[in-house]
């Protein structure tokens, strides 16, 4: 019932003869093609990962600056707390002593916080006084006694 075909009789030798001589043929330049295209995609993923890199190290310094912005705020902060603690307590002192015990002429003491006081253009002046709204501040913090009323500066 089937067909004996001898080995060049059979169509699956001529098929696979042809199969090899279209590799002998053109494989050299398909094989070309395909490096170049694998050669071109490396590149690119080469290319990207090269600027990856760089946004990585872009955000890492950025990451880098903005902690140290935050630790010298806090640590700001920490300083202008604990100089509003101090001069909270020297108030509470001449408060409590009864009389006009450091305000200065005119009933008006001006305190800055970094921790320098000056009274009416007298004393340590830390640089940054600032004038508004009728009183004399620094600009660091925002912190003044008054006695006696509103006397203004």
């Amino acid at each position: 019932m089937g067909h004996e075909y001898g080995f060049w009789d059979n169509p699956k030798t001529w098929v696979g003869v042809a199969f090899f001589i279209f590799f002998i043929l053109f494989g050299s330049k398909l094989w070309e093609a395909v490096t170049h295209l694998l050669d071109k995609r490396a590149q690119q993923v080469r290319a990207e990962l090269a600027e990856a890199q760089k946004l990585r190290t872009e955000a890492e310094a950025l990451l880098a600056d903005a902690k140290a912005r935050r630790e010298q705020a806090m640590a700001d902060a920490k300083g202008l707390m604990e100089g509003a603690r101090h001069q909270a307590a020297q108030l509470a002192a001449a408060a409590a002593g009864g009389g006009r015990g450091g305000v200065g002429a005119g009933g008006v003491r001006r305190v800055c916080g970094h921790g320098l006081s000056a009274e009416r253009g007298q004393g340590e002046d830390c640089g940054g006084w600032r004038r508004g709204g009728g009183a004399r501040y620094c600009g660091a913090a925002a912190v003044r006694a008054q006695a006696g009323g509103d006397h203004g500066d």
